[in-house]
């Protein structure tokens, strides 16, 4: 049995309720596939801008920074210092480079000035990133700071290196075995067939007497030392010291 007062109230909600149309309709759940076809017939236009009138919400745009990769080699030898470097672009462009050096050079000293061409050729291009990559544990280690700089003659092209890598945005260098670098090997020793397959072809850019100053732009800072030397009163050398300054005799005892 119901209880009479829950029966009063239903009937009386029931007649003020048939004064609206109020059709009951079941809850529905919208599908991934009508979500696409509202953005199909609704493309967004190519030259689509964003507005900035939003007053409490923010639009975030995350740009892609490409990488490129480079290899860099040197050939030294009694006649000639050769330099060549591979950039290789995001989408497997290879673009091989090849250098004559006007001048003979030690293999390190080479080696430092193939990755310099590399590096102002990148930085040229406006290169973000780049990946580098060379057979010289030596130059890698030193640029990394795991190696000192002992010879002067390589300090100038270290300090300039260094300077180079600062124009980029982030900078990776990796050392690799001198068979995993074979087609900058082979540019830096005009072989470059030795990289390429039987029935492959590639064009080479030949710049000859490519001269690179040890210390390009580089500010050297000149100190000036001034040496002091206390002679103590005991001391027998201060009337010979004195005697070769001054003029002045010892006196007799």
């Amino acid at each position: 049995m119901a209880r009479p007062v829950l029966l009063r109230r239903l009937t009386r909600w029931s007649i003020l309720f048939n004064l609206y149309k109020i059709v009951y309709t079941p809850q529905k759940v919208v599908k991934g596939k009508t979500l696409t076809n509202f953005l199909a017939d609704h493309p967004l236009p190519r030259k689509w801008e964003s507005s900035d009138k939003f007053p409490d919400e923010d639009t975030f745009f995350t740009k892609e920074l490409t990488v490129w990769t480079m290899f860099f080699d040197r050939s030294a030898c009694r006649a000639r210092a050769g330099a060549g470097v591979v950039l290789i672009s995001p989408e497997r462009l290879i673009l091989p480079f090849l250098f004559v050096l006007g001048e003979t050079c030690p293999n390190n000293a080479a080696e430092y000035q193939a990755l310099i061409v590399g590096l102002k050729m990148a930085s040229d291009m406006k290169i973000p990133q780049l990946d580098v990559y060379g057979d010289s544990q030596l130059i890698i280690n030193q640029l990394l700071g795991s190696y000192e700089v002992k010879k002067e003659d390589l300090l100038s092209y270290h300090q300039y290196v260094t300077f180079l890598l600062k124009r980029f945005d982030q900078m990776f260098l990796n050392h690799v075995p001198r068979e995993e670098n074979r087609m900058a090997d082979a540019l830096a020793n005009l072989e470059i067939t030795m990289a390429l397959g039987e029935n492959e072809t590639t064009n080479v850019c030949l710049c000859h007497q490519w001269v690179i100053p040890g210390c390009l732009d580089l500010q050297i800072n000149e100190s000036h030392h001034i040496s002091v030397r206390v002679v103590e009163d005991e001391d027998w050398r201060k009337p010979l010291i004195e005697c070769l300054e001054h003029g002045r005799l010892p006196e007799d005892p």
